[in-house]
């Protein structure tokens, strides 16, 4: 899981190295909202991953807190009469 996400940090991290030179930042207002969008989805992409990589990474650490590692208590479910 770890290896895969670095794997796609870097594949995120190329792609923006190779497409920046080539993305129109002048031009018309459509050419410039795709390179707004595109760096958006990339940014999120990016960012998503990462926040992966590191809330693992500390879950590996400590785990769950013991006391979260109970089992909750099964309820009991009584059929009330009328009576």
């Amino acid at each position: 899981m770890k290896q895969r996400l670095i794997l796609s940090l870097l594949v995120i991290a190329a792609l923006v190295y190779m497409a920046l030179p080539r993305l129109p930042v002048h031009g018309s207002v459509l050419q410039e909202s795709f390179v707004l969008a595109w760096l958006g989805f990339a940014l999120l992409a990016f960012g998503g991953n990462l926040s992966a990589l590191l809330f693992k990474a500390g879950s590996d650490r400590g785990g769950r807190h013991p006391a979260s590692k109970r089992k909750a208590p099964e309820r009991v479910f009584e059929r009330h009469t009328g009576s």
